[in-house]
């Protein structure tokens, strides 16, 4: 055998030899024993959210409801959902049901914290269409559950014949079902 061939041969030994300490790492592929767990498609959340009005001499708003979400993946949400409004009324405050879709895009920030962008549009009876777009900070509590708070969300309000901004901030704990 020539010195080449015995090199070689020697080489192909030591990696063999080696492959084990390759492998030294844990599996982070799950295993036919123990697959991965799967995360939750259908979510629940409930929020509050504040509007304050900037038209003229301003407005508050105050919304409370819930959304129930489909999570094709984890960053992706498409969502209906329905809000109870207390509003600024031409004679003091009102009440109104909100209904609503939601679109919603979860950027990574970090090992955890998640940055939603998020797209919404429903119609308010007796006064006229409703959209809004809202960027905020999403966190996890607990082993399901995403609290995300946004600041200085833009939303158009359609009241009758004019259309009135606002800037909107809300708090919403979401649970995986």
């Amino acid at each position: 055998m020539s010195q080449r061939h015995t090199a070689a041969s020697a080489l192909a030994l030591g990696f063999v030899a080696l492959a084990p300490l390759a492998r030294a790492e844990p599996e982070l592929a799950p295993t036919a024993a123990s697959p991965a767990p799967a995360a939750p498609q259908i979510w629940l959340a409930a929020f509050a959210e504040g509007a304050f009005g900037l038209e003229g001499a301003g407005f508050y708003n105050q919304l409370l409801g819930g959304r129930f979400d489909y999570r094709p993946e984890p960053r992706i949400a498409l969502g209906i959902g329905v809000s109870y409004v207390n509003l600024k009324g031409p004679d003091g405050r009102v009440s109104n049901a909100l209904p609503f879709s939601a679109f919603e895009w979860r950027a990574p920030l970090g090992r955890q914290t998640t940055l939603p962008v998020r797209f919404a549009s429903g119609y308010l009876p007796k006064n006229g269409p409703w959209l809004k777009a809202a960027v905020g900070l999403g966190q996890p509590i607990g082993e399901l559950g995403v609290m995300t708070v946004e600041l200085l969300a833009p939303t158009l309000w359609v009241v009758g014949d004019q259309a009135v901004w606002s800037l909107d901030a809300s708090v919403e704990l979401a649970f995986g079902l």
